[in-house]
């Protein structure tokens, strides 16, 4: 039994039991959530990509560049967050016709698949610092981890999930982060070896234009490198040492490449789209503007995350049971497992290095740098509600910069003794039991909405095509009720309509509802 246990444990410190085993947590979290319907655009774009590519994915690239310009006219310019937004919504809807399976419960993969990546590169940065500063046994940094992995659960609040990233687009807004991570730990890898060869060099700017023609989420990636090189170097060198040394630093060379790469593609075409939106007209959550509000908005994005979790702590307090001893039971059982997976790595700090890093605040530095930034992103959009304090695009920065923040203090509180470690695991534990009670009653409140239900009922018939008479006219029926569900036609309806039936005619080899008069007005709106 014992060698069982410690087999266990060895596999958590491993960076596949990290990854699987955090990742696993943090979908426990966000349960309800992972298996929710399709919101905003992406209730068509999970029928676009077949309608448009069929079963050759590669027209993905003719797709998206002929519609660069149409693009620009709008203010953005996106093609390579496109081309795997596209591809991610072709692979859903081929998996749903293979298996059966509706694409709203599919689309709980990317979602997965996102929190580890996260995990995975973060971890990476992590222990670079670690290395930096030659303290890789300490027990500081396996508490830090799984620290990291509670307060991602902790900072999880799908208030507004229409809004949220990890429910509307998980590939496109958090993948555009992780991509941004991913550059950065590139970087931090060049730091540490000072190695930088004319190849990586090149891949560096590679990588620094690709980002550039990316969501602007991903412009993160510009001040993260600079500033994840920086504190690499102090973190090995000291802050009088790094000065000497950075002009000298194979790092450097990598972030000049990198931000030059980016410089190359942002400028000319920031320029382009800033000349054809001086009037004003262009999609206003990627346009920029400043006015006498917008410090306030800074300050209130800032605060978002932290303000998520308050309405959760004021509505779910802990330990409160409300109307479902059953939901209570499971938040208290993700919280059990939240406060194993840190206590485990505080009991072990007694077969390590115990002395806590001088550097272990550095982490924290780079991730409130991030989080400025994210808070920045959102307060600069023109596209951002006054005063909004839940989830929005921003989030995807906010949500993990916010998380890794709170994980650096509190892991170094935790790692200051054994007895008040365990108590202060216990304190953070019993915060995530407020957002697991609030992500379930707010997904329960949004399934349960008429226009959701609609939706996937679509979506299931689509998954489960009967050709019979009687499958016709059933999906006859969920057409006709999907259209009663909304008070007035829209343009996202008729996307939907068409795109249902183009879909199912590439797929099924008929239409979803042959001769039906929603599909035939939607086509006359759109043309």
């Amino acid at each position: 039994m014992w060698g069982i246990i410690s087999g266990a444990v060895r596999w958590l410190d491993s960076t596949v039991g990290y990854v699987l085993a955090g990742t696993l947590f943090v979908g426990l979290v966000m349960l309800p959530g992972l298996f929710g319907p399709f919101f905003a655009d992406a209730r068509f774009s999970f029928y676009q990509f077949e309608a448009r590519l069929g079963s050759n994915p590669l027209r993905i690239f003719d797709f998206v560049i002929d519609q660069i310009p149409d693009y620009l006219d709008r203010g953005n310019f996106r093609p390579v967050s496109r081309i795997q937004y596209g591809l991610e919504y072709w692979a859903l809807f081929k998996t749903s016709y293979l298996t059966g399976v509706p694409g709203h419960i599919l689309h709980a993969i990317p979602k997965l698949a996102m929190v580890a990546a996260l995990l995975w590169v973060v971890n990476g940065i992590t222990r670079q610092y670690a290395r930096a500063s030659a303290t890789m046994t300490s027990g500081y940094w396996k508490v830090l981890r799984w620290t990291f992995v509670v307060a991602l659960g902790v900072f999880l609040v799908l208030l507004s999930p229409t809004q949220h990233p990890m429910m509307l687009f998980p590939g496109l807004y958090v993948g555009g982060v992780v991509t941004a991570l991913a550059v950065t730990a590139l970087v931090g890898r060049t730091t540490l070896t000072d190695r930088a060869s004319r190849w990586m060099l090149i891949l560096g700017a590679v990588l620094g234009a690709l980002i550039a023609m990316m969501i602007e989420l991903a412009y993160v990636a510009v001040p993260l490198v600079v500033g994840h090189l920086v504190l690499l170097l102090v973190a090995r060198h000291g802050w009088r040492g790094a000065l000497g040394v950075i002009t000298r630093s194979a790092g450097l060379r990598m972030t000049v490449s990198v931000i030059g790469g980016f410089a190359v593609v942002f400028a000319p075409v920031r320029v382009i789209i800033a000349r054809i939106c001086s009037d004003g007209s262009c999609y206003a959550a990627s346009a920029p503007g400043i006015d006498e509000d917008t410090l306030g908005m800074l300050a209130t994005r800032f605060t978002s995350p932290i303000l998520m979790i308050g309405e959760a702590l004021g509505r779910y307090p802990p330990g409160s049971v409300g109307t479902s001893r059953i939901v209570a039971a499971y938040a208290v059982l993700v919280c059990g497992i939240g406060f194993l997976l840190i206590t485990q790595a505080v009991m072990r700090r007694s077969t390590t290095n115990t002395t806590v890093p001088r550097s272990w605040y550095l982490l924290g530095i780079l991730a409130l740098g991030v989080w400025l930034f994210g808070a920045a992103i959102g307060a600069l959009s023109e596209g951002l509600e006054p005063g909004r304090e839940s989830a929005w695009r921003d989030t995807a920065i906010l949500w993990p910069a916010a998380a890794l923040t709170t994980a650096v203090v509190v892991a170094r509180l935790i790692a200051i003794r054994k007895p008040s470690g365990i108590v202060v695991s216990a304190l953070l534990v019993t915060v995530l039991f407020s957002p697991i009670r609030m992500n379930d009653r707010i997904m329960a409140t949004t399934v349960a909405d008429p226009i959701n239900v609609a939706h996937m009922r679509v979506d299931v018939a689509m998954a489960r095509f009967d050709e019979s008479p009687q499958g016709r006219r059933h999906r006859c029926r969920l057409l006709k009720q999907l259209v009663a569900r909304y008070d007035d036609p829209s343009s996202a309806l008729d996307a939907t309509l068409v795109l249902v039936d183009i879909a199912s005619e590439r797929a099924h080899g008929e239409s979803y509802c042959p001769g039906s008069p929603e599909v035939a007005r939607a086509r006359r709106n759109r043309n």
